[in-house]
């Protein structure tokens, strides 16, 4: 049977989500092939090429996705987790700015930003992605986690300190203490007083 694109990429799909990644790959394949400018088929291949550790397949797949559409959001926070495990710290880091450009203020993404940033030494980023991810997440479960990192942050760069101060008091405030990660936040707090 002669399959269209769309019914082999959402078979693909299917088969992806079952962990049968040789035939999700074979369906994903056929459909780019009769496809080749489609970025969604590129990328959710990408994903599975990821997921079963080919990452230089999966970097040729989303630099191809990026040159057919440099707006494709979803593409570039993966290749910059790639390019950073490559050592490749400027492509990752033109990779992360891209995606605070393109994505919008509130975003969920901003949070995994800021950690990337972090990855890299961008720390004043980190902390701008922090401010606008805590500014609309104020009732999230990772309130507490993303108060306790900016608290963090502004340690090691020896900046706001007073805030940094602040935002570990409150993460402790509201923190799970049950949390195994509840301890980390006390680090932190010390590593804030330490510089001051």
């Amino acid at each position: 049977e002669q399959l269209d694109p769309d019914a082999l990429a959402r078979r693909g799909e299917a088969f992806a989500s079952r962990h049968d990644f040789e035939h999700a790959l074979a369906d994903l394949s056929k459909a780019i092939d009769q496809r080749p400018e489609d970025t969604e088929y590129r990328f959710q291949r990408a994903q599975i090429y990821r997921q079963t550790g080919q990452a230089d397949l999966a970097l040729t797949d989303l630099d191809k996705v990026i040159s057919l559409n440099a707006d494709f959001v979803r593409a570039y926070l993966p290749r910059a987790e790639i390019r950073l495990r490559d050592k490749n710290m400027e492509g990752a880091v033109a990779d992360l700015d891209a995606v605070d450009r393109l994505s919008p203020k509130q975003a969920d993404v901003r949070f995994v930003l800021a950690q990337r940033y972090e990855a890299v030494d961008r720390f004043s980023q980190a902390i701008a992605q922090y401010d606008l991810w805590i500014q609309s997440h104020e009732v999230d479960a990772k309130i507490a986690a993303a108060l306790g990192e900016r608290c963090r942050v502004s340690a090691i760069q020896n900046e706001d300190l007073a805030g940094g101060l602040k935002d570990c008091d409150k993460a402790l405030r509201i923190a799970d203490k049950k949390n195994p990660s509840y301890g980390t936040l006390f680090g932190n707090r010390g590593l804030v007083e330490l510089r001051q």
